[in-house]
């Protein structure tokens, strides 16, 4: 049987196999090459590649071998028709959006924007399939040289990493692609210490705090700032991360016997669940929450219920940093140190800077904090000492010991005390 020719528009089809499924034809004056037109099984729209030749026997060629090829693939349960990068960008974060899903401590929109500034940029039209761990390699080495303001630092491309991570999964789930590509780290010889607190500069804001709130009741912004003041307190006295108080319920909080017993809580972190001891004393800045949210609700909250929690929504409190750049404006502490900027994980870094400078062991402290031991040991051996023996509820110098005017909640229920403040 004879090639089957088709004339339409004064366009030239030739239909290589007489069943419409692969049909070749030659392009525009501006391109003359020839054009492959492909039906191939469980798809819904037509393929269109160019064969990149005006010659017809190695364009029919080109077209034989790219529908056995693509055949194969849908065979082998690849989709052929797969979105691009660009589209599922958009499909993903209108889905971000809609659920508010965070990922490791980061807000949603926080997340969209490390997968939306660079890799929407360098991928865009890419079929979703056809990205491999050797194009996202390729991707790194360009995102050293392309950025807005300052060369990234290679923390700051592991987190966006992350995101892409969440975008890739986001493509597993819709069926996108088969399997998640591997996406290299990028890689570096050396390592940032993040900044912390000094003695001096920690007990400057622990002091100031109080005045800081009360100067809250003027300027209509008293329970923020009594908030925050407990969200600051409580991170740098647990070592707890961010995702991790956020989304902290007041059924995490372990019963105890009696006030003399640290507090324990439950947290569910990056290594999994584990149980988290405050320092000494800290049990206050809960209690004080627990009371201000029950003199809001006239009951008593539901422990499904986050400890931080935006009054007028209902869910987790999502940043609090704009209380932390207030803080320390007003204290006169600036942001940077040693070149970089402070932010709420500077407490943590405190944390374990205090309980490391009291030789607390070190496995009991990776424990606690959630973090292994190797890492603590990078980050923070400029502090190790040789003698790491004492158990990890020792008292702080930073504790001021309070001792309650009466039982807190989680031992026995008793009315709240009120909350009140002179205008």
């Amino acid at each position: 049987m004879g090639l089957l020719v088709m004339v339409k528009s004064d366009i030239e089809y030739f239909d290589l196999r007489n069943d419409g499924n692969i049909v070749m034809y030659l392009g525009s004056t501006k391109n003359p090459n020839y054009q492959i037109r492909l039906k191939l099984p469980n798809t819904k729209k037509y393929i269109r590649k160019s064969t990149q030749t005006t010659n017809f026997e190695v364009g029919k060629r080109f077209g034989l071998e790219l529908y056995e090829e693509l055949n194969f693939r849908i065979r082998s349960g690849e989709k052929i028709d797969s979105p691009t990068y660009q589209k599922v960008f958009e499909e993903w974060k209108k889905y971000k959006i809609s659920v508010g899903i965070t990922n490791k401590g980061n807000s949603w929109n926080k997340e969209i924007k490390n997968v939306e500034d660079y890799s929407v940029n360098y991928f865009k039209n890419r079929r979703i399939d056809t990205i491999k761990t050797e194009d996202f390699s390729r991707f790194w080495e360009w995102r050293k040289v392309n950025y807005k303001r300052v060369i990234p630092k290679n923390s700051s491309l592991n987190r966006e990493r992350v995101s892409i991570l969440g975008l890739m999964n986001f493509c597993v789930e819709r069926g996108y692609i088969l399997k998640l590509p591997k996406i290299p780290k990028s890689t570096t010889d050396s390592f940032e210490r993040k900044p912390t607190f000094t003695d001096s500069e920690y007990k400057k804001i622990s002091r100031n705090l109080r005045e800081w709130v009360k100067e809250g009741v003027k300027k209509g912004k008293w329970k923020d700032r009594y908030i925050f003041q407990q969200y600051f307190l409580i991170l740098s006295n647990s070592g707890m991360r961010i995702g991790e108080l956020r989304n902290l319920k007041w059924e995490d909080i372990r019963v105890k016997k009696d006030n003399s017993d640290p507090l324990i809580v439950k947290v569910k972190g990056k290594s999994g669940s584990r149980e988290v001891v405050f320092n000494k004393g800290s049990d206050l800045y809960v209690q004080r929450m627990y009371d201000l949210r029950k003199n809001h609700l006239n009951r008593t909250p539901n422990l499904d219920e986050p400890i931080f929690i935006n009054y007028s929504t209902n869910k987790p409190l999502i940043s609090l940093k704009n209380g932390f750049f207030s803080i320390l404006k007003y204290c006169n502490i600036p942001i940077k140190k040693g070149g970089m900027n402070r932010s709420l994980y500077s407490l943590r870094s405190f944390y374990i800077t205090k309980r490391l400078e009291e030789d607390v062991s070190i496995h009991l402290l990776s424990r606690n904090v959630g973090s292994g031991v190797d890492m603590i040991e990078k980050y923070y051996s400029h502090i190790i000492t040789s003698s790491l023996s004492k158990q990890l509820t020792k008292t702080t110098q930073n504790i001021t010991q309070q001792k309650p005017t009466q039982p807190y909640f989680w031992i026995t229920h008793t009315k709240p005390k009120q909350i009140t403040h002179k205008k």
